[in-house]
């Protein structure tokens, strides 16, 4: 059952993890552009962004696993995803506003005639 755990715990959070970070990708770069300006910064922030994302991410996804109870039920199953997986989607979301906030605080650090 442990192994079934730790598959299924790599698989989702792995999933969202990627797809999370294709999307910020994806979706973020017009915003970036806006507040830094120029193309080429804008990828080169853009890209170190999605791999400090993915580094933290996933690094936490593998603490996590050593945190874990023993699951002996497919309801301790559930449940134990359902936190573990849960906590990961809580610190997607508190980086995501993290990073937001930390560029548009430098864009208007750096262009205070903009709004």
């Amino acid at each position: 059952m442990k192994t079934l755990v730790l598959f299924l715990h790599l698989l989702i959070a792995g999933y969202i993890t990627v797809y999370v970070g294709k999307v910020l990708f994806r979706n973020g770069r017009p915003f970036l552009l806006a507040m830094l300006g120029e193309a080429a910064i804008t990828d080169s922030v853009n890209r170190l962004l999605l791999t400090g994302y993915y580094l933290i991410n996933l690094g936490y996804v593998f603490v996590v696993l050593t945190l874990r109870s023993p699951v002996e039920t497919a309801s301790d199953l559930i449940g134990s995803l359902s936190i573990s997986v849960g906590r990961i989607m809580i610190v997607l979301s508190v980086m995501h506003y993290f990073n937001i906030t930390a560029v548009v605080l430098w864009n208007k650090l750096h262009h205070p005639h903009k709004s």
